[in-house]
């Protein structure tokens, strides 16, 4: 792992009630029908340890892995106080999406995980700079409004019913993986995870939304 510090484990405790789905409100990589499982990370775009993820791990598990169509892939914002520019990133984030759309929100993450630069005036340039469009002022009404901040408070409550309490924060199906650990360390624990709590056919259709959320359900 990274520095030697991170970890990932199986925590006890971990809520296993359905927890209001909302899959179709998040941004996604890879095909639904996936034939391996669901990975949900909880991240924010000012915490070094998403961004190392994002930007050393998180490519090659994307082409080898979401691209081929084995996994489907959600991100979730994880925001923290001490980081002061991170809730109004991940706010411009979600406004880039609800805007835009899933294939332009990535383009937009992409540039947020990548520059230091997190400042209002600057969240604004790279939604010009990345993404093609004439939105701009519908991103500006979005963002100014405080609209994008409804989605994150979304996610922040369901991490905190998780038990989050750091970024990045996985769960591939269902297993929690805690830290910017590298590719090979990932490999792993897809290839231990995979198929694995994936619903039967005789599975409630509470226990399939919260597959599909990558949150454990216990047995079927």
């Amino acid at each position: 792992s990274y520095h030697g510090t991170t970890i990932y484990v199986t925590k006890p405790g971990i809520p296993t009630d359905p927890i209001e789905p909302t899959a179709s409100y998040d941004p996604s990589l890879g095909d639904p029908q996936s034939t391996d499982g669901v990975i949900m990370m909880y991240g924010g775009f000012q915490d070094p340890f998403s961004k190392m993820f994002m930007q050393n791990t998180f490519p090659e598990i994307k082409s080898k892995y979401i691209d081929t169509g084995k996994w489907n892939f959600y991100f979730n914002n994880f925001p923290f106080s001490f980081h002061p520019d991170a809730q109004e990133a991940a706010e411009a984030a979600e406004c880039a999406f609800f805007i835009e759309g899933n294939t332009e929100y990535w383009k937009y993450s992409n540039a947020l995980f990548v520059t230091d630069d997190l400042s209002v005036a600057n969240l604004k340039k790279l939604y010009l700079g990345t993404i093609d469009t004439n939105g701009a002022e519908k991103f500006n009404s979005c963002f100014d409004t405080g609209l994008g901040a409804i989605y994150v408070e979304h996610d922040i409550s369901e991490g905190e019913k998780l038990g989050i309490t750091g970024t990045p924060t996985f769960y591939v199906n269902g297993k929690l993986v805690v830290g910017a650990i590298s590719f090979d360390e990932f490999e792993k624990i897809l290839h231990e995870m995979s198929n694995k709590n994936q619903p039967s056919n005789e599975c409630s259709e509470e226990y399939n939304i919260c597959i599909d959320k990558g949150i454990d359900t216990g047995t079927c």
